[in-house]
């Protein structure tokens, strides 16, 4: 079994639409609690002034990344018209497929990588 992941990804929110984006994370959420059981946590944070926000994910492991990055949904899809992908923070070692889906998606996005623990603990269960 891999070392678990954390994996947030940085959004630029559209001009004026900070509630829609809200009130459709609201939904990803909801979606992604019900249809990603293998993904521990996913999480919104928008920033004060509403232009940006990041999503916090984390994993078991790789096999539950891979799994989460395979269908995002409808819901999923919504938010994209709402939003821009412009970054990506990657704590642990993703696997290639989930690196190539990344970089795929989001041409340009900025990708930082930290593979290596060096200590501490997360609470899975």
């Amino acid at each position: 079994m891999s070392e678990p992941i954390i994996f947030i990804a940085h959004q630029k929110i559209k001009q004026g639409k900070v509630n829609d984006y809200k009130k459709v994370y609201q939904e990803v959420g909801e979606w992604m609690e019900v249809n990603k059981p293998q993904t521990a946590a996913h999480i919104a944070y928008v920033s004060e002034d509403g232009t940006e926000a990041s999503v916090v994910h984390i994993f078991p492991d790789i096999e539950a990344m891979e799994k989460h990055m395979q269908n995002l949904g409808d819901v999923g899809v919504k938010a994209f018209t709402l939003m821009e992908i412009v970054g990506f923070d990657v704590y642990g070692t993703p696997s290639k497929m989930v690196m190539d889906s990344m970089l795929n998606m989001i041409p340009g996005a900025k990708v930082t990588l930290r593979p290596q623990p060096a200590g501490g603990y997360i609470r899975l269960k």
